[in-house]
Protein backbone atom coordinates (compact mmCIF):
# COMPACT_ATOMS: atom_id res chain seq x y z
CA UNK A 1 0.00 0.00 0.00
CA UNK A 2 1.74 2.97 -1.30
CA UNK A 3 1.00 6.37 1.32
CA UNK A 4 3.23 9.14 2.68
CA UNK A 5 1.84 8.25 6.29
CA UNK A 6 4.96 7.42 8.16
CA UNK A 7 5.01 5.02 10.91
CA UNK A 8 6.40 5.21 14.27
CA UNK A 9 9.16 2.77 14.73
CA UNK A 10 7.04 2.51 18.17
CA UNK A 11 3.77 1.72 16.72
CA UNK A 12 2.75 -2.44 16.11
CA UNK A 13 -0.08 -3.34 13.69
CA UNK A 14 -3.22 -4.52 15.83
CA UNK A 15 -5.55 -5.36 13.65
CA UNK A 16 -6.15 -4.27 9.39
CA UNK A 17 -9.90 -4.26 7.96
CA UNK A 18 -9.96 -4.56 3.91
CA UNK A 19 -13.38 -3.40 2.48
CA UNK A 20 -13.93 -4.03 -1.41
CA UNK A 21 -17.35 -2.37 -3.66
CA UNK A 22 -17.80 -3.28 -7.18
CA UNK A 23 -19.31 -0.38 -9.51
CA UNK A 24 -21.69 -1.50 -12.32
CA UNK A 25 -18.97 -0.63 -14.64
CA UNK A 26 -17.14 -3.92 -13.13
CA UNK A 27 -14.47 -1.26 -11.29
CA UNK A 28 -13.46 -1.59 -7.61
CA UNK A 29 -13.21 1.09 -4.76
CA UNK A 30 -11.03 -0.41 -2.22
CA UNK A 31 -11.37 0.97 2.06
CA UNK A 32 -9.00 -0.53 4.68
CA UNK A 33 -8.58 0.57 7.78
CA UNK A 34 -5.80 0.16 9.80
CA UNK A 35 -5.22 -0.23 13.99
CA UNK A 36 -2.03 0.36 15.00
CA UNK A 37 -0.49 0.14 19.35
CA UNK A 38 2.19 2.55 20.43
CA UNK A 39 4.48 0.83 23.41
CA UNK A 40 5.94 4.30 23.76
CA UNK A 41 3.02 6.25 24.62
CA UNK A 42 0.16 2.96 25.37
CA UNK A 43 -2.52 4.64 22.85
CA UNK A 44 -4.11 3.23 19.99
CA UNK A 45 -4.47 5.11 16.66
CA UNK A 46 -6.26 4.07 13.21
CA UNK A 47 -5.79 5.32 10.06
CA UNK A 48 -7.59 5.59 7.05
CA UNK A 49 -7.03 4.85 2.93
CA UNK A 50 -8.70 4.03 0.08
CA UNK A 51 -8.35 3.70 -3.21
CA UNK A 52 -8.90 1.88 -6.98
CA UNK A 53 -6.31 -0.53 -6.03
CA UNK A 54 -5.25 -2.35 -2.51
CA UNK A 55 -1.69 -1.57 -3.84
CA UNK A 56 -1.86 2.37 -4.22
CA UNK A 57 -4.41 3.29 -1.92
CA UNK A 58 -4.03 6.75 -0.06
CA UNK A 59 -4.06 8.25 3.35
CA UNK A 60 -7.56 9.25 4.13
CA UNK A 61 -7.25 10.00 8.32
CA UNK A 62 -6.26 9.19 11.61
CA UNK A 63 -7.77 8.75 15.22
CA UNK A 64 -5.75 8.46 18.75
CA UNK A 65 -7.59 6.13 21.20
CA UNK A 66 -6.93 5.70 24.53
CA UNK A 67 -8.64 2.74 25.23
CA UNK A 68 -8.89 -0.81 23.39
CA UNK A 69 -12.60 -0.66 23.83
CA UNK A 70 -12.76 2.53 21.61
CA UNK A 71 -10.66 1.07 19.01
CA UNK A 72 -13.18 -2.17 18.91
CA UNK A 73 -15.78 0.76 18.25
CA UNK A 74 -14.15 2.11 15.46
CA UNK A 75 -13.79 -0.71 13.80
CA UNK A 76 -17.23 -2.01 13.93
CA UNK A 77 -18.25 1.27 12.83
CA UNK A 78 -15.97 1.34 10.05
CA UNK A 79 -17.80 -2.26 8.46
CA UNK A 80 -21.04 -1.57 9.53
CA UNK A 81 -20.84 1.70 7.35
CA UNK A 82 -18.79 0.27 4.55
CA UNK A 83 -21.59 -2.70 4.19
CA UNK A 84 -24.35 -0.24 4.57
CA UNK A 85 -22.60 1.73 1.31
CA UNK A 86 -21.99 -1.18 -0.61
CA UNK A 87 -18.57 -2.71 0.52
CA UNK A 88 -17.84 -6.23 1.64
CA UNK A 89 -15.50 -7.24 4.26
CA UNK A 90 -12.88 -9.33 2.44
CA UNK A 91 -9.99 -9.36 4.77
CA UNK A 92 -9.58 -8.95 8.31
CA UNK A 93 -5.94 -10.05 9.95
CA UNK A 94 -6.08 -9.58 14.11
CA UNK A 95 -2.39 -9.61 15.34
CA UNK A 96 -3.58 -10.32 19.22
CA UNK A 97 -4.59 -13.09 20.91
CA UNK A 98 -6.32 -10.71 23.77
CA UNK A 99 -9.60 -13.71 24.63
CA UNK A 100 -7.21 -16.64 24.58
CA UNK A 101 -3.78 -16.23 26.28
CA UNK A 102 -1.37 -18.50 25.15
CA UNK A 103 -0.02 -18.53 28.58
CA UNK A 104 -2.66 -21.58 29.32
CA UNK A 105 -0.43 -23.42 26.97
CA UNK A 106 2.89 -25.38 28.52
CA UNK A 107 4.57 -24.83 25.30
CA UNK A 108 7.00 -27.16 23.45
CA UNK A 109 10.80 -27.85 23.61
CA UNK A 110 13.30 -29.68 21.35
CA UNK A 111 15.38 -32.30 23.84
CA UNK A 112 18.98 -34.06 21.66
CA UNK A 113 19.37 -37.52 22.18
CA UNK A 114 22.39 -38.73 22.55
CA UNK A 115 24.79 -41.10 21.16
CA UNK A 116 24.56 -43.48 24.38
CA UNK A 117 20.55 -43.05 24.08
CA UNK A 118 20.22 -44.21 20.43
CA UNK A 119 22.23 -47.16 21.29
CA UNK A 120 20.28 -48.62 23.93
CA UNK A 121 16.93 -47.79 22.11
CA UNK A 122 16.84 -49.03 18.85
CA UNK A 123 13.14 -47.41 19.18
CA UNK A 124 14.53 -44.37 18.23
CA UNK A 125 15.45 -45.57 14.63
CA UNK A 126 12.82 -47.85 14.36
CA UNK A 127 10.93 -47.46 11.35
CA UNK A 128 7.43 -49.18 13.00
CA UNK A 129 7.79 -46.45 15.60
CA UNK A 130 9.31 -43.23 14.68
CA UNK A 131 9.56 -41.03 11.14
CA UNK A 132 12.03 -38.45 10.93
CA UNK A 133 11.58 -35.03 10.08
CA UNK A 134 15.15 -32.99 8.57
CA UNK A 135 15.44 -29.78 9.75
CA UNK A 136 17.61 -26.74 9.15
CA UNK A 137 18.82 -24.29 12.47
CA UNK A 138 16.05 -21.55 13.48
CA UNK A 139 13.75 -21.19 16.02
CA UNK A 140 11.51 -23.78 17.89
CA UNK A 141 7.82 -22.15 18.05
CA UNK A 142 4.46 -23.09 18.58
CA UNK A 143 2.15 -21.34 16.67
CA UNK A 144 -1.41 -20.56 17.49
CA UNK A 145 -3.53 -19.58 14.54
CA UNK A 146 -7.16 -18.68 14.81
CA UNK A 147 -10.26 -18.67 12.27
CA UNK A 148 -13.08 -17.41 13.58
CA UNK A 149 -14.49 -13.65 12.19
CA UNK A 150 -11.02 -13.18 11.89
CA UNK A 151 -7.54 -14.41 11.22
CA UNK A 152 -5.58 -14.41 14.31
CA UNK A 153 -2.11 -15.55 14.78
CA UNK A 154 0.67 -15.45 17.86
CA UNK A 155 3.50 -16.91 17.87
CA UNK A 156 5.55 -18.20 21.22
CA UNK A 157 9.13 -19.67 21.81
CA UNK A 158 10.82 -22.09 23.97
CA UNK A 159 11.31 -19.45 26.79
CA UNK A 160 7.62 -18.44 26.75
CA UNK A 161 8.23 -15.19 24.56
CA UNK A 162 5.69 -13.92 22.15
CA UNK A 163 7.46 -13.01 18.96
CA UNK A 164 6.62 -11.65 15.31
CA UNK A 165 6.64 -14.04 12.22
CA UNK A 166 8.21 -12.36 9.32
CA UNK A 167 5.83 -11.31 6.77
CA UNK A 168 6.41 -13.94 4.04
CA UNK A 169 5.53 -16.80 6.74
CA UNK A 170 2.85 -14.67 8.58
CA UNK A 171 1.37 -14.49 4.64
CA UNK A 172 1.94 -18.11 4.16
CA UNK A 173 -0.09 -18.96 6.88
CA UNK A 174 -2.59 -16.65 5.95
CA UNK A 175 -3.42 -18.63 2.88
CA UNK A 176 -4.58 -21.68 4.99
CA UNK A 177 -8.09 -23.14 3.97
CA UNK A 178 -10.36 -21.80 6.04
CA UNK A 179 -12.80 -25.18 7.26
CA UNK A 180 -15.50 -24.19 8.77
CA UNK A 181 -15.41 -27.19 11.41
CA UNK A 182 -12.45 -26.22 12.45
CA UNK A 183 -11.57 -22.75 14.14
CA UNK A 184 -8.31 -22.65 15.73
CA UNK A 185 -4.97 -24.56 15.69
CA UNK A 186 -1.87 -25.12 17.86
CA UNK A 187 1.16 -25.91 15.23
CA UNK A 188 4.83 -27.10 16.01
CA UNK A 189 7.27 -25.57 13.71
CA UNK A 190 10.82 -24.40 13.77
CA UNK A 191 11.80 -21.22 12.10
CA UNK A 192 14.36 -20.47 9.56
CA UNK A 193 15.63 -18.13 7.42
CA UNK A 194 14.48 -20.00 4.72
CA UNK A 195 10.96 -20.45 6.16
CA UNK A 196 9.17 -22.43 8.20
CA UNK A 197 9.83 -25.97 8.64
CA UNK A 198 6.43 -27.81 10.51
CA UNK A 199 6.80 -31.14 13.08
CA UNK A 200 3.36 -31.02 14.23
CA UNK A 201 -0.32 -30.33 14.31
CA UNK A 202 -0.87 -29.99 18.39
CA UNK A 203 -4.54 -29.52 18.78
CA UNK A 204 -7.78 -27.90 17.04
CA UNK A 205 -9.94 -26.00 18.44
CA UNK A 206 -8.31 -26.14 22.17
CA UNK A 207 -8.51 -30.04 22.00
CA UNK A 208 -5.27 -31.95 21.75
CA UNK A 209 -5.00 -34.39 18.74
CA UNK A 210 -4.95 -38.20 19.83
CA UNK A 211 -4.92 -39.39 16.31
CA UNK A 212 -1.46 -41.46 15.07
CA UNK A 213 1.13 -38.82 13.68
CA UNK A 214 0.93 -38.95 10.16
CA UNK A 215 -3.45 -37.93 10.61
CA UNK A 216 -2.06 -34.87 11.89
CA UNK A 217 0.39 -34.07 9.47
CA UNK A 218 -2.85 -34.74 6.74
CA UNK A 219 -4.32 -32.28 8.35
CA UNK A 220 -1.86 -29.77 8.41
CA UNK A 221 -0.94 -30.75 5.10
CA UNK A 222 -4.64 -29.71 3.55
CA UNK A 223 -4.84 -27.06 5.54
CA UNK A 224 -1.57 -25.58 4.72
CA UNK A 225 -1.98 -26.26 1.26
CA UNK A 226 1.56 -27.75 1.65
CA UNK A 227 1.45 -31.32 0.08
CA UNK A 228 6.16 -31.32 0.82
CA UNK A 229 4.99 -32.00 4.83
CA UNK A 230 3.97 -35.23 4.07
CA UNK A 231 6.61 -36.37 1.57
CA UNK A 232 8.79 -34.49 3.79
CA UNK A 233 8.50 -37.50 6.30
CA UNK A 234 11.49 -39.44 6.31
CA UNK A 235 11.87 -43.06 7.43
CA UNK A 236 15.27 -43.66 10.02
CA UNK A 237 15.19 -46.99 7.45
CA UNK A 238 17.05 -44.73 5.16
CA UNK A 239 18.62 -42.71 7.08
CA UNK A 240 22.79 -43.34 9.07
CA UNK A 241 22.28 -40.78 11.67
CA UNK A 242 25.68 -42.10 13.31
CA UNK A 243 28.16 -40.65 10.74
CA UNK A 244 28.22 -37.70 8.51
CA UNK A 245 27.92 -37.91 4.93
CA UNK A 246 30.66 -35.69 4.05
CA UNK A 247 29.58 -35.17 0.29
CA UNK A 248 26.44 -33.50 1.56
CA UNK A 249 28.20 -31.59 3.90
CA UNK A 250 31.96 -30.39 2.11
CA UNK A 251 30.86 -28.02 -0.73
CA UNK A 252 27.54 -29.27 -1.11
CA UNK A 253 25.16 -27.94 -3.79
CA UNK A 254 22.77 -27.33 -1.56
CA UNK A 255 22.09 -26.39 2.04
CA UNK A 256 22.63 -29.10 4.56
CA UNK A 257 20.01 -29.95 7.49
CA UNK A 258 21.30 -29.55 10.83
CA UNK A 259 19.51 -32.46 12.24
CA UNK A 260 16.35 -34.95 12.66
CA UNK A 261 13.04 -34.09 15.12
CA UNK A 262 12.19 -37.46 15.72
CA UNK A 263 7.74 -38.04 15.75
CA UNK A 264 6.33 -41.51 17.45
CA UNK A 265 4.09 -42.65 14.99
CA UNK A 266 1.49 -43.71 17.47
CA UNK A 267 1.55 -41.45 20.50
CA UNK A 268 -1.26 -39.22 20.90
CA UNK A 269 -0.50 -35.63 21.88
CA UNK A 270 -0.48 -34.24 25.61
CA UNK A 271 -1.07 -30.90 26.84
CA UNK A 272 -1.18 -31.38 30.17
CA UNK A 273 2.76 -30.65 30.42
CA UNK A 274 5.17 -29.23 27.72
CA UNK A 275 5.40 -30.89 24.31
CA UNK A 276 9.18 -32.55 24.19
CA UNK A 277 10.41 -33.41 20.44
CA UNK A 278 13.51 -35.08 20.56
CA UNK A 279 16.08 -34.54 17.70
CA UNK A 280 19.19 -36.23 16.49
CA UNK A 281 21.41 -33.02 15.87
CA UNK A 282 23.38 -33.57 12.70
CA UNK A 283 26.56 -30.49 12.96
CA UNK A 284 29.74 -30.47 13.46
CA UNK A 285 31.61 -28.23 16.63
CA UNK A 286 34.77 -26.48 15.96
CA UNK A 287 36.86 -24.23 18.33
CA UNK A 288 36.92 -20.56 17.15
CA UNK A 289 38.43 -17.21 17.89
CA UNK A 290 35.83 -14.39 17.65
CA UNK A 291 36.95 -10.92 16.47
CA UNK A 292 35.20 -8.02 16.12
CA UNK A 293 34.77 -6.98 12.72
CA UNK A 294 34.73 -3.24 11.73
CA UNK A 295 33.67 -3.43 8.10
CA UNK A 296 31.13 -0.80 6.11
CA UNK A 297 28.39 -2.18 8.46
CA UNK A 298 29.93 -1.19 11.78
CA UNK A 299 27.72 2.08 11.91
CA UNK A 300 24.42 0.45 11.00
CA UNK A 301 24.98 -2.46 12.98
CA UNK A 302 26.08 -0.39 16.11
CA UNK A 303 22.43 1.72 16.15
CA UNK A 304 20.88 -1.54 16.12
CA UNK A 305 22.71 -2.86 19.39
CA UNK A 306 24.56 -5.22 16.89
CA UNK A 307 27.98 -5.88 16.01
CA UNK A 308 29.63 -8.50 13.23
CA UNK A 309 32.34 -11.05 14.27
CA UNK A 310 35.04 -12.74 12.14
CA UNK A 311 34.83 -16.24 13.51
CA UNK A 312 39.26 -17.32 13.54
CA UNK A 313 41.22 -20.26 13.65
CA UNK A 314 44.76 -20.42 14.07
CA UNK A 315 46.80 -20.38 10.44
CA UNK A 316 50.10 -22.01 11.69
CA UNK A 317 52.54 -19.81 8.99
CA UNK A 318 53.94 -16.36 9.65
CA UNK A 319 52.59 -15.03 6.75
CA UNK A 320 48.74 -15.98 8.04
CA UNK A 321 48.74 -16.24 11.20
CA UNK A 322 44.68 -16.62 11.27
CA UNK A 323 42.40 -17.67 8.77
CA UNK A 324 38.64 -16.42 8.64
CA UNK A 325 36.36 -19.10 8.67
CA UNK A 326 33.01 -17.09 8.99
CA UNK A 327 31.19 -14.08 10.22
CA UNK A 328 28.21 -13.51 12.46
CA UNK A 329 26.36 -10.68 13.92
CA UNK A 330 25.95 -11.09 17.69
CA UNK A 331 24.25 -8.49 19.67
CA UNK A 332 26.47 -5.64 21.36
CA UNK A 333 27.82 -7.04 24.82
CA UNK A 334 26.96 -10.91 23.99
CA UNK A 335 28.00 -13.62 25.96
CA UNK A 336 31.69 -14.81 25.19
CA UNK A 337 31.65 -18.12 23.06
CA UNK A 338 34.98 -19.80 21.60
CA UNK A 339 32.70 -22.83 20.37
CA UNK A 340 30.53 -22.89 17.19
CA UNK A 341 28.58 -25.32 15.90
CA UNK A 342 27.99 -25.84 11.91
CA UNK A 343 26.65 -27.55 9.46
CA UNK A 344 29.64 -27.96 6.74
CA UNK A 345 32.52 -25.80 5.03
CA UNK A 346 31.74 -24.02 1.13
CA UNK A 347 34.60 -22.11 -0.15
CA UNK A 348 36.63 -22.46 3.28
CA UNK A 349 33.58 -20.78 5.20
CA UNK A 350 31.15 -22.58 7.43
CA UNK A 351 28.06 -23.42 6.93
CA UNK A 352 25.12 -21.51 9.76
CA UNK A 353 27.85 -21.28 12.20
CA UNK A 354 25.68 -20.75 15.54
CA UNK A 355 27.88 -20.25 18.94
CA UNK A 356 28.08 -23.55 21.73
CA UNK A 357 28.30 -22.58 24.86
CA UNK A 358 29.47 -25.69 26.73
CA UNK A 359 31.72 -25.13 29.63
CA UNK A 360 32.97 -28.68 29.48
CA UNK A 361 33.25 -29.35 25.74
CA UNK A 362 35.28 -25.91 25.51
CA UNK A 363 37.71 -28.01 28.19
CA UNK A 364 37.66 -30.95 26.33
CA UNK A 365 37.59 -29.48 22.83
CA UNK A 366 41.17 -27.89 22.50
CA UNK A 367 43.26 -26.00 19.84
CA UNK A 368 43.98 -28.01 17.10
CA UNK A 369 47.13 -27.83 14.60
CA UNK A 370 44.91 -28.90 11.67
CA UNK A 371 42.88 -27.39 8.99
CA UNK A 372 38.89 -26.58 9.34
CA UNK A 373 38.40 -28.99 6.88
CA UNK A 374 40.07 -32.03 9.29
CA UNK A 375 38.38 -30.29 12.07
CA UNK A 376 34.83 -31.10 10.67
CA UNK A 377 36.26 -34.60 9.97
CA UNK A 378 36.63 -35.59 13.35
CA UNK A 379 34.54 -33.52 15.57
CA UNK A 380 31.07 -34.69 14.48
CA UNK A 381 28.81 -33.48 17.51
CA UNK A 382 26.93 -36.86 18.39
CA UNK A 383 29.80 -38.98 18.44
CA UNK A 384 32.21 -35.45 20.10
CA UNK A 385 29.33 -35.43 22.75
CA UNK A 386 29.81 -39.24 23.38
CA UNK A 387 33.56 -38.93 23.87
CA UNK A 388 33.18 -36.18 26.55
CA UNK A 389 30.70 -38.34 28.46
CA UNK A 390 32.78 -41.04 28.17
CA UNK A 391 36.23 -39.01 29.84
CA UNK A 392 33.40 -37.05 32.55
CA UNK A 393 31.98 -40.41 33.81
Amino acid sequence: MNTQEEISKHEVLQQQCLMRRRSERGSYHYDQLNVYFNELTNEYRSRWFSGRSRNSMSFRGDATYALESLVEDRVAKFISQGEDNGYELIDRVVCNFADVPFSKFAGAKLAPITLDKLNKTSEWTDSAHTVFIPYCHGEHVCIRIGMQDAFSVQCMNEQGVIIQLKPKDEAKLRQMVRLQEYETFVIEAILTPHGITFLDLLCVNGVPLKWPFRKRMALLSKLIKEPKILTGLISPANIDVYTPDMTLRIEPVKRPISGYAVKSLKAPVNLDDVVITPVIEQHFIVRIYPSHNRDVQERELRNNGLMKLSLLIPGHHKNQPWIEVGTMIAKLGHEQFHLVKCDGIKNGRLINPKPFNDDAMADYLREEDASVLEQLERNWALTLNYELSSVTR
